[in-house]
């Protein structure tokens, strides 16, 4: 995932994570700092971060659908189990 102006509408939701990535993006922007002054500061350093909760982001939902999926199995084993018998 790469964050960009194109995509940060996809992650910038009204989710906690989403405003915290929104967040951090906007206050990355250049403004009227040259260039190089830019890539130094500390707001640059907030658009790092925006693209660690985005990964983060989308971890979570991963991980939340391979815990549907295995919960998913389980009730269905226990279901042929019990109506094996």
């Amino acid at each position: 995932m790469e964050l960009t102006e194109e995509s940060i509408d996809f992650y910038a939701n009204d989710t906690h994570p989403g405003r915290i990535i929104e967040a951090c993006w906007r206050l990355s922007q250049k403004g009227r700092q040259p260039a190089d002054e830019w890539r130094d500061g500390w707001y640059y350093a907030l658009r790092r971060w925006a693209h660690m909760l985005g990964y983060g982001v989308g971890d979570a939902m991963l991980a939340n659908t391979a815990a549907a999926m295995a919960h998913e199995r389980r009730q269905t084993g226990r279901l042929e189990i019990a109506t094996s018998g």
